[in-house]
C-alpha cells in the first residue's frame, strides 16, 4: 500500500470519472491556490472530490467521501473576469485515508491517499466485460445520435475497470448515478449498474419506437399538425398520467362536493362538467364550457361580509370623511338600525341628487367603509348598450357576464355597496335601453331573481346596497325614478365651504403630499377670498383644485431655493402670487338703476 498526499479540489454538481476530461471554471481564491500548488509541487496532479451534499458551502471533512479521483491539470486559461478555466483529465481512483490542512495554508485542504487494489475474480470480470460490450452494441445500434467510432474504442479495451469508466463517461446519467459510479471501487459492481442502465435505455427507445408507430397509424393527412400533442398523449397514457382536461374535471368535481352552492346551481354544474368531459379537447366548445363552469364557481352565492352594527361608529366614520349631508347619513344609520332587528330587511335603493362637487361619489365609498362592506363603482354616464349590465348570451364568441355579475365576482361578496354613477346621463339607441334594464336590477321585489344573459341562472341581488348618483333628477326616466329613494344634496354655503376647507380639504392635501398638518396654514380671510372670488360653484371641487395649486406652488418655491419646507402662512393679500386673476368679484354689488327697465 503506497501512501501519498495531494491538494484537494471540491467539485460540486459535476463528477469526474477516470479517463474523462472536464472543463471547470474556478471562481474561488482557494481553488486557484490549489491549482498553483498542484502545478508547482505535484506535477499538475490534484485530488478531485465530490461532496455528497452540494448545497453546503464549506462541508465538514467528516462529511466528505473516502473515495476520490486523481486528476491531471492539462491546461489553465486566465479569463477576463478574473476566473480561471482549468482542463482536468481523470486518471484513477484512490482511497482517502484522511483530510488535513495543507502546510501553513489553513483554508487549503490536503489529503493522504492510497491506491485501490482490485479483489474481483478475473474470470467473473471477463464475463461481465463481454456482457457489457454486447449491451453497448445493442444500445449504439438503436441510438442514432452515437457514432460507431465509440465501439471501435470500446472493443479494443481489455480491462473491465477501464471499460466501466469509459461507458459511464458517454452514457447520459443523472448526477446521483454518476456519483455512485465514481464512489464504487468494484469494476464488477459498476458493470452491473451500467448493464442495467443500458437495458433501461434500450427499453425506453423501443417504447419510443412503439409510440411513434402507434401515432402514425392513428393519424391521417388532416391531423398531422397535431402530431406533437398526440405523441404527448400516448406517452402520458403509457406512464399512467392524466391530461390537463382530466385534471380539470377532477378539480371541478372536488369543488362541487366542498363548496356551498344552491341546489339548482349544483345540478347545472354537474351537467356542464359532464358535457365538458365528453367534449373533445380540440373543440372550440371545450373552452367556452370551461369558462362558464369557472364563472358559476366564482360567484359568491353565500359569501357575505359582516356589517358594522355600532351606530355611533358608523356616524363617526361618515362624519370624519364628509361634512353635512345629514339626510343621507341619517338614512344609512336608519337602515342599519332596522337591519339589526330584522336581518332580512330589504336594502334601500338610494339616489343622491345634487350639483357637481358636493361629494356624492365619495360619500358612497364612505358608506362602504363605514358599514365594513366591499365597494363597487359602475359608471353609467354615456352607456347605451344594456348588454354591458346583463352580459351577452353564450352563443356569441367572446361573451362574458355583465358588469353586475362581474363586479360581484371581483369583490367576492354578495352584499357589497354598488355605486351606479351618473344615472341621469344614460343613453338610448339601437343597441338597447340601459334604463329599462335597471328597472329589473333596482326593483326590490324582483332583483332577488336577477338573471344575467350569460349565466342564464338567477342571482340574488337583494343584499346589495345600491347607491345611485345624479345631477338632474328630471333627466331620470319616470319608471326608474319611481323605484328610487331620492335624497337631495344641496350646494354648500360659503360658511360651510370654509369649514370643509379647514377641516377636510387642507389636511387631506397636505397628507397627500407628505407634509405635516400645520406646515402650510391658510388664514380664514384667504380661504373666504378663494371661495368668493376664485370659485363659483355649489360643490367644492374647484375650491379643492385652487387650494391644491397653492400648496404645490409653495412646495415648488422651497425646493427651487434648496430650502427645507418651513411653516408658511397663506394670507389674503398674497393670493395673487399663487393663483391667476380673480374670476369673480364679490365686492361689486349689482344695482338696478330703474325699476322695470332693462338697459341694453
Amino acid at each position: 500500500m503506497i501512501k501519498s498526499n495531494l491538494p484537494v479540489i471540491l467539485l460540486k454538481d459535476l463528477v469526474l470519472l477516470p479517463f474523462q476530461e472536464v472543463r471547470v471554471e474556478i471562481k474561488s481564491e482557494i481553488s486557484k491556490k490549489v491549482t498553483e500548488i498542484s502545478k508547482l509541487y505535484h506535477d499538475g496532479e490534484v485530488l478531485i472530490v465530490c461532496p455528497l451534499n452540494s448545497l453546503e458551502e464549506k462541508p465538514d471533512t467528516s462529511d466528505l467521501p473516502k473515495i476520490g479521483v486523481v486528476g491531471k491539470i492539462r491546461n489553465i486559461i486566465d479569463l477576463p473576469n478574473g476566473n480561471k478555466r482549468v482542463i482536468i483529465s481523470g486518471l484513477y481512483r484512490v482511497r482517502i485515508i484522511s483530510y488535513v490542512n495543507y502546510s501553513n495554508e489553513e483554508d487549503i485542504l490536503d489529503s493522504i491517499i492510497t491506491n485501490i487494489e482490485s479483489i474481483d475474480s478475473e474470470l467473473e470480470s471477463t464475463a461481465y466485460l463481454r456482457k457489457l460490450i454486447n449491451e453497448l452494441e445493442l444500445y449504439v445500434n438503436k441510438n442514432p445520435f452515437i457514432t460507431n467510432a465509440i465501439m471501435s474504442q470500446i472493443k479494443s479495451c481489455t480491462s473491465l475497470d477501464m471499460l466501466s469508466d469509459l461507458v459511464g463517461n458517454f452514457l447520459t446519467l443523472s448526477f446521483e448515478k454518476k456519483l455512485s459510479l465514481m464512489l464504487d471501487i468494484s469494476p464488477i459492481s459498476r458493470a452491473k449498474s451500467l448493464i442495467k442502465e443500458l437495458a433501461i435505455e434500450s427499453a425506453v427507445m423501443d417504447l419510443e419506437g412503439h409510440i411513434e408507430t402507434e401515432i402514425k397509424k392513428s393519424l391521417d393527412d388532416t391531423q398531422k399538425e397535431f402530431i406533437l400533442k398526440e405523441k404527448l398523449k400516448v406517452i402520458k397514457n403509457e406512464l399512467g398520467e392524466f391530461n390537463s382536461k382530466d385534471e380539470d374535471v377532477l378539480t371541478f368535481k372536488e369543488k362541487l362536493l366542498i363548496e356551498k352552492l344552491p341546489e339548482r346551481i349544483k345540478n347545472k354544474l354537474t351537467n356542464e362538467i359532464e358535457r365538458y368531459n365528453s367534449t373533445s379537447e380540440m373543440s372550440p366548445d371545450s373552452g367556452v364550457i370551461r369558462n362558464y363552469i369557472d364563472y358559476l364557481f366564482s360567484i359568491p352565492w353565500y359569501l357575505s361580509t359582516q356589517d358594522e352594527k355600532d351606530l355611533l361608529k358608523i356616524e363617526k366614520k361618515l362624519n370624519s370623511s364628509h361634512y353635512s349631508l345629514e339626510a343621507a347619513k341619517e338614512r344609512i344609520v336608519e337602515y342599519i338600525a332596522v337591519k339589526s332587528i330584522n336581518p332580512d330587511v330589504i336594502s334601500p335603493i338610494i339616489c343622491l341628487v345634487g350639483p357637481p362637487g358636493v361629494g356624492k361619489t365619495t360619500f358612497a365609498e364612505s358608506i362602504s367603509n363605514a358599514l365594513n362592506r366591499k365597494f363597487v363603482k359602475i359608471s353609467l354616464g354615456g352607456m347605451s348598450d344594456s348588454a354591458e349590465l346583463v352580459g351577452h348570451r353564450r352563443a356569441y364568441i367572446g361573451s362574458n357576464p355583465g358588469k353586475i355579475v362581474s363586479s360581484l365576482i371581483k369583490c367576492g361578496s354578495n352584499n357589497p355597496v354598488f355605486l351606479l354613477d351618473e344615472v341621469d346621463k344614460l343613453k338610448k339607441d339601437y343597441k338597447g335601453d340601459p334604463a329599462s334594464t335597471l328597472l329589473d336590477i333596482l326593483d326590490t321585489s324582483q332583483n332577488k331573481r336577477f338573471v344575467d344573459n350569460y349565466l342564464d341562472e338567477e342571482v340574488d341581488l337583494s343584499k346589495v346596497l345600491f347607491i345611485l348618483t345624479a345631477n338632474d333628477v328630471s333627466s331620470i326616466p319616470v319608471a326608474l325614478l319611481d323605484r328610487l329613494e331620492i335624497i337631495e344634496l344641496s350646494g354648500y354655503s360659503d360658511e360651510e365651504k370654509l369649514y370643509i376647507s379647514e377641516s377636510y380639504l387642507v389636511p387631506t392635501i397636505l397628507k397627500k403630499y407628505g407634509l405635516k398638518n400645520n406646515i402650510i396654514k391658510f388664514d380664514k380671510e384667504s380661504l373666504l377670498k378663494i371661495i368668493t372670488d376664485y370659485t363659483n360653484e355649489s360643490g367644492v371641487r374647484e375650491l379643492e383644485r385652487s387650494i391644491d395649486k397653492i400648496i404645490r406652488k409653495v412646495i415648488t418655491e422651497h425646493i427651487k431655493s434648496s430650502r427645507k419646507i418651513v411653516s408658511t402662512r397663506i394670507k389674503e393679500d398674497n393670493l395673487n402670487n399663487y393663483l391667476e386673476k380673480e374670476l369673480f368679484n364679490s365686492s361689486k354689488l349689482k344695482t338696478i338703476k330703474e325699476s322695470g327697465i332693462v338697459k341694453t
